[in-house]
């Protein structure tokens, strides 16, 4: 997306927004090339339109899926450094880099150890922020990842410290294992829909049944309960209503017959209303 600015001294500025990108070692080579097409396209735009203006990027959180790295450095990961190298390169033609916080790049902006990792890569011109407010005299605009208002991905802290969220736990024990059988794995959405992806890839039944024994795992893990008790009151309420119903999808799936597969359906045609009612209530 991009917006056009005007500053009070009448100079123009080109707002460009890029979001959930999720750069990682199984980044897809055709996602890749579209998102340095992109930033190149931002690039012009502002050459063309900004001759005494500037342009900004606002990269809204999640750039990097430290979560699906499982602990690479990500300097270490060559598409991400393609990126960043694109990235000094609108630097140098004047463009600022916002880059606000999500939940699988947090630990970019809370570790000391990571957090100093964006100067090695970047010009000084860049920024790290939780949020960001602009406005000119016709818009106002709030920029925020969001995950902050979702209860199974905010930060949850035991004692002060911070605790892995269910988003995290989930992602760590579920995806990550799967993902080099399915490196697209991380882009199935809603997470509940994976099982019908696996079983249409792998018709053995083989992905189906680690996802399974996986889940499973998760609901038994220390990092779970802990997140459980941690967790706000209405989350509570909600493990206590959804995850029952969740894990009959589940062990529905279990049976990868032609039946038990048409009843998985219908389980998660279930599932899929009652969640999209409670995500219409959910902010209420």
């Amino acid at each position: 997306m991009i917006l056009r600015l005007a500053e009070h001294g009448g100079d123009v500025v080109l707002l460009g927004v890029i979001s959930d990108v999720h750069l990682d070692k199984f980044f897809p080579r055709y996602v890749l090339r579209a998102l340095l097409q992109r930033l190149q396209q931002f690039e012009l735009a502002v050459k063309d339109m900004c001759q005494n203006g500037s342009g900004i990027l606002v990269i809204l959180g999640d750039f990097i899926d430290l979560l699906t790295l499982n602990g690479v450095f990500p300097g270490q990961v060559p598409v991400i450094m393609e990126v960043m190298r694109h990235l000094r390169r609108l630097q140098n033609s004047g463009i600022m880099v916002i880059i606000l916080k999500g939940n699988h790049d947090r630990w970019l902006f809370a570790e000391k150890s990571l957090s100093g990792w964006w100067s090695t890569v970047l010009q000084p011109n860049y920024r790290l922020a939780e949020w960001l407010f602009l406005e000119d005299p016709w818009l106002r605009v709030l920029f925020d990842h969001g995950h902050r208002w979702d209860i199974t991905n905010r930060e949850i802290f035991d004692q002060g410290r911070p605790i892995k969220s269910l988003g995290d736990l989930v992602v760590e024990r579920l995806v990550v294992p799967l993902q080099m059988r399915c490196p697209d794995l991380n882009r199935v959405e809603p997470l509940y829909h994976i099982p019908l992806y696996l079983q249409q890839r792998d018709q053995s039944g083989s992905l189906l049944r680690t996802w399974l024994e996986e889940f499973k795992k998760l609901m038994k893990s220390a990092d779970f309960k802990k997140w459980r008790r941690c967790a706000l009151p209405r989350a509570q309420r909600i493990l206590t209503s959804m995850l029952p119903l969740f894990c009959q999808v589940y062990e529905t799936l279990g049976d990868t017959s032609a039946p038990g597969l048409a009843e998985a359906v219908n389980r998660i045609s279930e599932f899929d209303r009652t969640a999209g009612d409670y995500l219409s209530k959910r902010q209420r």
